[in-house]
C-alpha cells in the first residue's frame, strides 16, 4: 500500500484534526507538525501525533511533546528517533543505474549519451551527485537538493561508497592489508576502508572495495598501482542507498527512509578515532574507577579534618598554662646573652639610648668561714667610676 492510499484510508478518523489545505500558509505561522510528518510518509496524522506524544520527534534539536506546534517544512530540521526527516517541499531524490558508455553530465555538447537523457521529461532542475567514469557503471544519485549533494560529495563528510571490481588473479594474501594501509598515487595516499573477495570466474577475481574519497579514477588507479588492473567496475552503494536489482538505465525514487538515512549519515560522519597507546585504555579505566565517588570521599575527608582541628584547638584553649621551669627559654624569646644585666627597677633603661648607664653592683662579700678567722678583711672591689676633679684631696 502506497503512502497516498494509506493516508486516504485514514482521512475519516483524522478529519477532526484538519486545519485546511497545506499548499499555502502565512509567513511565520507554518504548518502543523503532525501534517508535515504525515506528508513525509510516516503514516496518518493520528499515528504521527502518537510519535509526538511519545517524545520521539525533535524540531531544531528540541524534543516536542505538545500537539499543534507549527513549523516551516522548508527550514525546520525535524528528526524521528534521531534520524533526519526530509521535509522540504519539491525535493526530488532519484537513483539511476548508469550503463557503460554514458557520460556523467546533464547534457553533452558532443551528443554523447549522458545522465540527463534519463530525466529529460522531468520539470525539476536536477543534477547528479558525484561522477562515474564513462566506462564505469552503477549507482548514481540525481536530486535538486543542493545541500545533500554537497554533503555526499565533500571529502570531510566521508560518506562511504562500495564498488564491485573484476581484477586478474591470483591475488596475494596481503592485498587487503596493502590497500587498507594505503597506496601511494601521484596525487597522494589512497586507502581502502574495507576489502574482500566475493567470487571468481576463470582467471578473473571479483572483489568488493569500500572507500570514502571521490578522486578521479581512484579505484582503478589503486588496483593498477598494486598490479591488478580493473576490467569491470560497478558502484553498488552510496551510504545506505543500495542499487539492488535495478537494471541498467532504470530509475527509481529513494524511499523516505533512504533519504533520511543519507541526511543523517552526512551529518553524523566523524573522523576515525585516535589509536590509543598501549596501556592507555587500562589507565583510563583505572582512573575512571578511582574517580567514582571521589567528590563525596573528598568532602567527607575535609569534614573530618576540620572537626579534628576544631577539637584540638578547643582542647588547647581549655588546658591550664604550665609555668615554665627555672632557666627555660620561653618559645618565641631570644636567650639572654652572657654577661648582660637587666636595668634596676625603676631606673632608666640604658638599652633604649638614654645617657644614664646602670652602675655595676659590688660582688657580695664572702662569709667568713673557720679558716678565715683572724685573717685581715679583704679590700672591697674598686668602683668602676673614676674620681673626677671634684674628688681630688677628699
Amino acid at each position: 500500500m502506497s503512502n497516498e492510499e494509506y493516508d486516504a484510508e485514514n482521512d475519516a478518523e483524522n478529519d477532526e484534526f484538519d486545519d485546511g489545505p497545506d499548499e499555502t500558509y502565512a509567513p511565520g505561522e507554518g504548518i502543523r507538525l503532525q501534517k508535515v510528518l504525515a506528508a513525509a510518509g510516516l503514516g496518518s496524522r493520528r499515528a504521527c501525533e502518537e510519535l509526538i506524544d511519545e517524545g520521539r520527534v525533535t524540531v531544531d534539536g528540541k524534543t516536542v511533546r505538545e500537539q499543534g506546534m507549527r513549523v516551516d517544512p522548508d527550514t525546520a530540521i525535524i528528526t524521528i528517533d534521531g534520524s533526519r526527516l526530509p521535509t522540504r517541499a519539491g525535493m526530488v531524490y532519484l537513483v539511476l543505474n548508469k550503463p557503460v558508455g554514458v557520460v556523467s553530465t546533464m547534457s553533452d555538447p558532443e551528443g554523447r549519451p549522458c545522465v540527463g537523457d534519463y530525466v529529460q521529461d522531468r520539470t525539476e532542475r536536477l543534477f547528479h551527485v558525484g561522477r562515474l567514469d564513462t566506462d564505469t557503471e552503477g549507482l548514481i544519485l540525481l536530486t535538486n537538493d543542493g545541500e545533500l549533494a554537497n554533503r555526499l560529495t565533500h571529502p570531510k563528510y566521508g560518506v562511504p561508497k562500495i564498488y564491485f571490481a573484476d581484477i586478474p588473479g591470483p591475488i596475494p594474501r596481503d592485498l587487503s592489508r596493502t590497500l587498507k594501509a594505503g597506496v601511494e598515487l601521484d596525487d597522494g595516499l589512497a586507502k581502502a576502508d574495507k576489502f574482500r573477495m566475493v567470487g571468481q570466474s576463470g582467471a578473473r577475481i571479483q572483489v568488493e572495495i569500500e572507500i570514502h574519497e571521490g578522486r578521479n579514477h581512484i579505484v582503478r588507479r589503486m588496483f593498477e598501482a598494486v598490479g591488478h588492473p580493473v576490467s569491470r567496475l560497478v558502484r553498488v552503494q552510496i551510504g545506505s542507498v543500495n542499487m539492488g536489482n535495478l537494471g541498467p538505465g532504470r530509475l527509481r525514487h529513494l524511499t523516505t527512509h533512504e533519504v533520511s538515512a543519507l541526511l543523517t549519515a552526512s551529518e553524523d560522519i566523524k573522523p576515525p578515532p585516535r589509536k590509543k597507546a598501549p596501556g592507555e585504555a587500562r589507565k583510563k579505566a583505572a582512573a575512571s574507577r578511582k574517580d567514582v565517588g571521589a567528590p563525596a570521599v573528598r568532602k567527607a575527608k575535609a569534614e573530618r579534618n576540620a572537626a579534628s582541628a576544631e577539637k584540638k584547638a578547643a582542647a588547647k584553649k581549655a588546658a591550664p598554662r604550665k609555668a615554665a621551669p627555672k632557666g627555660a627559654v620561653l618559645k618565641g624569646t631570644a636567650p639572654r646573652k652572657s654577661g648582660s644585666r637587666r636595668p634596676e627597677a625603676g631606673g632608666d633603661d640604658w638599652r633604649d639610648g638614654s645617657s644614664s648607664r646602670p652602675t655595676k653592683r659590688s660582688a657580695p662579700a664572702k662569709r667568713s668561714g673557720p679558716s678565715d678567722r683572724g685573717a685581715p678583711a679583704k679590700r672591697s672591689a674598686p668602683s668602676d667610676r673614676r674620681s673626677g676633679p671634684s674628688d681630688r684631696g677628699a
